[in-house]
């Protein structure tokens, strides 16, 4: 009878289980941390995008609502914008007189101001600039449509995108700076 023997590994076999050396497993240890540092950054960069865009998002839906609601109500509505507190006020006028078409709450209107530092958990990172010689109050006339219209680039942590209200039809459209341009993209433009 043929006796077929195992091949040999190397180390002696005492009945020994088979295990890793601590040289391997400090190898797999800094493999996965030189992974993490490559990744955790990349991640953070990714959330901070995502947030901005839910933020551009809500803005555009949040002057989309006022700009129905001009229509709806039959009147003017004077949207103003404080960019050293990165907010839009739709309660008073340009002359700080309430504005019964969008900010009253017969107007039914969700939220008559909208911060974005709130969407964004308070921080002071968010910044809001407005852009090509645009200015405060923005219009919407009875008919939806805006005058003066209005770009504003809202910036997160190296992240920017834009928003703008074309005019004279104000249309909503939404882009983003790529990265090293100071100048918005639009979709679908």
């Amino acid at each position: 009878m043929t006796m077929l023997s195992q091949p040999s590994t190397g180390r002696p076999d005492s009945g020994a289980q088979a295990a890793f050396t601590l040289v391997e497993l400090m190898v797999v240890v800094g493999i996965m941390g030189l992974l993490l540092a490559i990744a955790v950054p990349r991640y953070n960069q990714r959330i901070s995008e995502y947030k901005l865009q839910a933020i551009t998002m809500r803005l555009a839906n949040w002057l989309d609502e006022h700009r129905r609601l001009a229509m709806q109500q039959s009147g003017n509505c004077a949207i103003s914008i404080n960019t050293s507190q990165a907010m839009f006020d739709a309660s008073v006028n340009e002359t700080g007189i309430s504005n019964d078409i969008c900010g009253s709450t017969a107007s039914q209107a969700r939220d008559p101001v909208l911060k974005l530092r709130d969407l964004e958990s308070g921080t002071n990172a968010l910044t809001l600039t407005l852009l090509d010689g645009s200015t405060s109050p923005l219009y919407f006339s009875v008919r939806g449509l805006s005058p003066n219209g209005t770009q504003v680039q809202i910036s997160l942590q190296g992240s920017s995108r834009c928003l703008w209200v074309t005019r004279p039809l104000g249309l909503i459209r939404m882009g983003l700076v790529k990265s090293g341009s100071t100048s918005c993209t639009y979709s679908g433009m």
